[in-house]
Parts: structure tokens; C-alpha cells; sequence
């Protein structure tokens, strides 16, 4: 959930393997309240990945969140993990990215820079979720079949495209019919960006 992480339990307590697994298992933050031998211990890790899912490898030392093993094993689990990998090369390393935007589009945002421009990944985070747009380059807010499958899901993505892709009739084309769908469905989840980049 979106709560606060539970309070730390007194430290012995902490660090019993059993008890910090079953409090990973209720919320996988708690990693992060476990005595510090607990979270430098890669093999308790693992365990807590497997019990808890990939957010509780933000609460392992730095030591252990440096082994690129254990980076691929957490943003396998959930592509967020990447936030947490502690060495930049972990976030410039294409098949640790790739991992990780296959599992959750938000772990383009802690990606290199280079690798918000790879083509194949920013695809596959949008083809998740249009709001994936605002980590791109603009020379990708080009590119007509990254656009089209933005304006799919939301009208409001053409807002994103290149000004030479603004006027495309087919991508006006997928707004509208997106923009009916919605209309067509009060229910719908109507997500909108809030970088403000073409806010005033």
C-alpha cells in the first residue's frame, strides 16, 4: 500500500531472519527497519524478494545492492527495484533496464539517459502506461508508432507528440476514438500527467 512503513520492532527482534521475512511478507519496506547485519546479508535478501517482491531490495545495504545479481532478481520481481540499484552502471546496463521497464513502466525514470533514448525500452514502457512519456527525449515524441500507442490509451498523450506529429490525421484519428472510449465509459481511469511540461 501507499501507507507509512510500520514502526521498527527493538532490535533483537530485527534481526531474526523469520520475524523480518514475516514482516516483508505484510509490506516490503520493512526491509529497511532490519538491524543492519540483516540488511547487508545477501541470502536473507533473496529471501525476502522471493516472500516480499521487488521493493524491499530499496531497504538492503549498499553493499548488497551493488551486486548486479541481485539488482536483476528485484526488478524482475518489480521494475521500481531499480530505483534502489546503488552504482549508476546498474542503471546504464540495457538488460537490467529492459528487466526492469518489462515489469513496471516507472523504472524508465531512474534509467540512464541513454537509455530513455533506446527505442525498443521507451516502447515497451508506454505500450504499459502512455504516462511513460514524460521520461522521454524529444526526439522520440517523434517517432509515429511510440505516439500512436501513447494517443491509444489517452487523447491527452497527442499533447506529447513533436509538432510535426501533432497534425498526423491518423494519430488525430486515434485521439478521437480514444477520447470516445472514454466518454463511453465513465468508469475509465483517466490518468493525466503531472510534469507540467506544457503547463504555463
Amino acid at each position: 500500500g501507499g501507507g507509512r512503513p510500520p514502526a521498527p520492532p527493538p532490535l533483537p527482534l530485527r534481526s531474526e531472519p523469520r520475524l523480518v521475512l514475516q514482516a516483508v511478507k505484510q509490506d516490503p519496506r520493512a526491509f529497511a527497519l532490519a538491524s543492519p547485519a540483516a540488511r547487508n546479508d545477501p541470502i536473507l535478501l533473496r529471501e525476502a524478494l522471493r516472500v516480499g517482491g521487488g521493493l524491499a531490495f530499496n531497504g538492503a545495504s549498499d553493499d548488497v545492492r551493488s551486486d548486479r545479481d541481485l539488482v536483476l532478481q528485484a526488478v524482475r520481481s518489480d521494475g521500481r527495484a531499480l530505483r534502489g540499484a546503488f552504482l549508476t552502471k546498474h542503471r546504464e546496463d540495457r538488460e537490467v533496464v529492459s528487466e526492469a521497464v518489462r515489469t513496471h513502466w516507472r523504472a524508465l525514470e531512474h534509467a540512464a539517459d541513454d537509455l530513455r533514448a533506446d527505442r525498443e525500452i521507451v516502447l515497451e514502457a508506454v505500450r504499459q502506461n502512455w504516462r511513460a512519456l514524460q521520461w522521454v527525449p524529444e526526439q522520440l515524441c517523434a517517432d509515429r508508432e511510440i505516439m500512436a500507442e501513447a494517443v491509444r490509451q489517452d487523447p491527452e498523450a497527442l499533447r506529447w507528440a513533436a509538432e510535426s506529429l501533432r497534425a498526423d490525421p491518423a494519430l488525430q484519428q486515434a485521439a478521437l476514438a480514444a477520447g470516445r472510449r472514454m466518454v463511453g465509459n465513465p468508469e475509465a481511469p483517466t490518468p493525466r500527467c503531472t510534469c507540467g511540461k506544457y503547463l504555463m
